[in-house]
């Protein structure tokens, strides 16, 4: 079974060291979330999506547009696409944080970068009173770093490893986002010969 770069936190998420000697379980989900902006703190989720895979295979998908309760910033609307009209009469976090806590909590997340998106949820819980276990993670990112050492590529944003690999799949929604990073990390075993 192939090793990965997991990192290990406490319930409150916290960056920690990555660790090379922990398999990829039979079950794990692959995470992503759309943000109004950068900083956990004053920004908010407007669309997250939870694919849960079991042996490999995709068996179970959620994804949502979640109401910030504030406007959609220009500049972060432009990267998403996601406009304050759609998400007009959608769900708050609070309404859907026991659904997005039942698939993740304790669960391995998988995701790109997925250090951004862990800061996101755990801010996000922590403002209605939940305590989730974020522990169990593996950045995809590191994952291609490692297959794919600076000098093969320019960069290893999301975007460089697609047309890599050429992936021909929407950008900036969490669903096809987490498919992306599913297909990079599959991609990324084959290279280590995992």
């Amino acid at each position: 079974m192939p090793r990965y770069p997991f990192y290990h936190g406490s319930h409150e998420y916290q960056r920690r060291p990555e660790h090379h000697d922990t398999p990829l379980p039979e079950r794990f989900v692959v995470l992503d979330t759309e943000t109004t902006g950068l900083d956990p703190a004053s920004e908010r989720i407007v669309e997250i999506a939870v694919l849960t895979f079991q042996d490999g295979a995709l068996v179970e998908t959620y994804e949502t547009l979640i109401n910030p309760g504030k406007l959609m910033p220009p500049m972060a609307s432009a990267v998403n696409g996601i406009t304050d009209d759609m998400l007009i009469g959608q769900p708050s976090f609070q309404e859907v944080a026991e659904e997005i806590r039942r698939r993740i909590d304790g669960v391995l997340i998988v995701g790109y970068n997925i250090d951004f998106d862990l800061r996101f949820l755990s801010a996000s819980f922590s403002r209605h009173g939940h305590h989730v276990d974020l522990s169990k993670k593996l950045d995809v990112l590191a994952v291609a770093r490692q297959a794919l050492p600076y000098g093969v590529l320019p960069n290893h944003r999301l975007e460089t490893l697609k047309r890599h690999f050429q992936i021909e799949r929407a950008s900036h929604r969490a669903a096809d986002d987490c498919l992306t990073t599913y297909d990079i990390l599959l991609r990324c075993k084959s290279l280590r010969g995992a």
